[in-house]
């Protein structure tokens, strides 16, 4: 069977969903081969029209007609969503892709039993316009063709990093899932200041995202660390070393890395991962 053909079934259909399901269609997978439940008849509605794919309200029928299931709820109502599914027979022989942030493989097995395939994604925002960038644990009762299919999943929005830790994934957490917030930070700080210096707020969105894009691709192509393009940008007595300075009189290096360490303990309490 291609992989193209695996069927995949989601419960839920939020803004992560959506956003894999379209990736998905953009990789060449089978409108037929994906379902979405999804209670909210609105929402529903919207997903039917938008992609053209079955929609059901019913988390068994979805989950009986697939190969692989995307669970896209939110963590507090997991177990309340799995633990039904454990006491059919639908669930038999599936793999299940957690996208739900601080939620163990431990605590999904308690939900969908012990012995279940189960992988963890870890997707980021930027997921939403296809450039994610998803870190995936995938536990020992995974095989390769379901493995196979977590990575199809996690690749139609964007970037894939495998782990061989589970707890890697709060690393992932504190430098992919929460970073876009980090730069985009950076990047509203250069916006207002831009509004100072007499230019349009068309032009600043332009200039800044541009150059946030620019600096991603460059640092992502260059053999040189982020710091000596750094160095290669900020010439001796000017513009850029002027800005540097700035900076480094304020810590942001330090504080970005504080910033990095409190989303990772907070990932780790959320998780109860040890």
């Amino acid at each position: 069977m291609s992989i193209k053909q695996s069927k995949i079934a989601f419960i839920g259909g939020g803004n992560m969903a959506a956003a894999i399901v379209q990736g998905l269609l953009k990789q060449g997978h089978t409108e037929q081969s994906i379902v979405i439940c999804e209670p909210n008849a609105k929402r529903a509605e919207w997903l039917k029209s938008s992609f053209n794919v079955p929609v059901t309200d019913s988390a068994e029928v979805a989950v009986s007609f697939a190969d692989a299931v995307v669970l896209a709820v939110k963590p507090q109502v997991m177990l309340s969503v799995i633990e039904p599914l454990a006491q059919t027979d639908a669930s038999a022989g599936k793999v299940f892709i957690s996208i739900a942030a601080g939620t163990s493989v431990q605590t999904l097995a308690s939900g969908l039993g012990q012995d279940t395939a189960i992988v963890r994604l870890m997707p980021n925002m930027p997921a939403l316009v296809n450039a994610g960038m998803t870190g995936l644990y995938a536990n020992e009762h995974t095989d390769d063709q379901q493995k196979e299919i977590a990575k199809w999943v996690a690749q139609a929005c964007g970037a894939l990093i495998e782990l061989e830790d589970e707890n890697q994934i709060n690393a992932v957490t504190a430098l992919s899932g929460s970073g876009p917030a980090y730069f985009l930070l950076m990047m509203q700080a250069m916006q207002e200041q831009g509004r100072s210096l007499g230019l349009s707020n068309q032009q600043i969105k332009t200039l800044v995202t541009q150059t946030a894009i620019g600096a991603g691709q460059l640092a992502q192509a260059s053999e040189y660390s982020p710091e000596e393009l750094c160095q290669q940008i900020a010439s001796k007595g000017g513009t850029t070393e002027a800005a540097l300075n700035v900076l480094k009189r304020a810590n942001v290096d330090g504080a970005t890395r504080q910033a990095v360490k409190a989303a990772y303990d907070r990932s780790i309490e959320l998780s109860g991962a040890k």
